[in-house]
């Protein structure tokens, strides 16, 4: 970001993390991770764009402003993902926080919208995404379409959990999935049901029957 940083990489260069990869839609990005991100979102149907400009200005007075990791068009919304906040080299990862500050600040100040995913967000990258892009657009993601699951034994049922998903009911009030039938087990409530979000313990959302 400065003379002196520009300086140091001429004499030493940056070292190159992540390893290239290709997505099942045959996208080359840069990191596994990167190919991870990519794929989640193919997995639910969300069309995206890899590292498409962004720009600002009018007509011919433009100027690039970054190119974000993805594109969502269907939303205009860019996804960015900082994966190199939890690098151990101290010289890169301090400029790189400083350029994912700048970078932030900028898309602030042109009114773009943008997610951020960071490193220790992908193991649980589903709820995670669903909330931030409720909070960055104020609507839900369609919910993935559940996997056909193996009929539950008596030990189970008796967890306290009937595995039947409500036809009618909304979906989950806080990250959108599909809604469980369950039963209460404890305090002033044992033995009511109520609805429970199917990603739980990733999710706690309920709803009243």
């Amino acid at each position: 970001m400065g003379l002196l940083d520009d300086l140091f990489e001429i004499v030493f260069p940056r070292r190159q993390y992540g390893k290239r990869s290709t997505t099942k839609l045959g996208v080359e990005v840069r990191s596994r991770a990167e190919q991870g991100i990519a794929d989640y979102f193919d997995s639910i149907g969300l069309r995206y764009e890899y590292e498409r400009e962004l720009e600002s200005g009018i007509w011919i007075f433009t100027e690039k402003v970054s190119s974000p990791d993805f594109y969502l068009p269907d939303f205009d919304v860019y996804v960015e993902y900082w994966g190199m906040l939890g690098v151990e080299n101290e010289y890169d990862r301090s400029k790189y926080t400083r350029e994912m500050k700048y970078k932030m600040a900028r898309y602030h100040e042109l009114n773009v919208k943008f997610i951020s995913i960071y490193p220790d967000n992908l193991k649980n990258l589903d709820w995670i995404f669903r909330k931030r892009f409720k909070q960055v657009t104020g609507q839900f993601l369609a919910p993935k379409k559940p996997h056909l699951a193996e009929p539950k034994t008596s030990s189970q049922h008796s967890a306290g959990e009937s595995g039947r998903s409500n036809p009618q009911a909304a979906a989950c009030p806080s990250c959108g999935q599909p809604m469980i039938l369950r039963t209460s087990k404890r305090g002033a409530n044992a033995g009511n049901q109520f609805w429970g979000c199917s990603t739980y313990p990733a999710c706690k959302g309920t709803r009243r029957v």
